[in-house]
């Protein structure tokens, strides 16, 4: 699953002044479940009708999926990916797995 990182912006009025704070979460939910929290209002601000908050996602990726490498066949014989990556291309034989070349 791709989160993104998102913030959670409060918009209050200090002396009649507008202002605003930001905290940062990894996620959407995670934003939202701390709006959740039963007296969340009344610890930010003792009059809550004059504040307002929004979660706002952004794009920047906090989580991606990250994919699982598919092994490679060659002439129908499965190829190690990390032997692979490393530029030998040679077929798997699972009787010298762990063993040296020259066993």
């Amino acid at each position: 699953m791709m989160e993104f990182f998102t913030a959670l912006i409060i918009y209050y009025s200090v002396n009649g002044l507008p202002d605003r704070s930001v905290i940062w979460f990894e996620s959407f939910s995670q934003c939202e479940q701390a709006l959740r929290v039963d007296d969340f209002f009344d610890k930010i601000y003792s009059d809550a009708s004059h504040m307002h908050v929004a979660c706002k996602k952004t794009n920047t990726l906090s989580k991606s999926i990250k994919p699982k490498s598919r092994p490679e066949v060659i002439d129908g014989k499965e190829v190690d990916n990390r032997r692979e990556e490393a530029g030998l291309h040679r077929p798997l034989d699972s009787n010298k797995r762990g063993k040296s070349d020259n066993t």
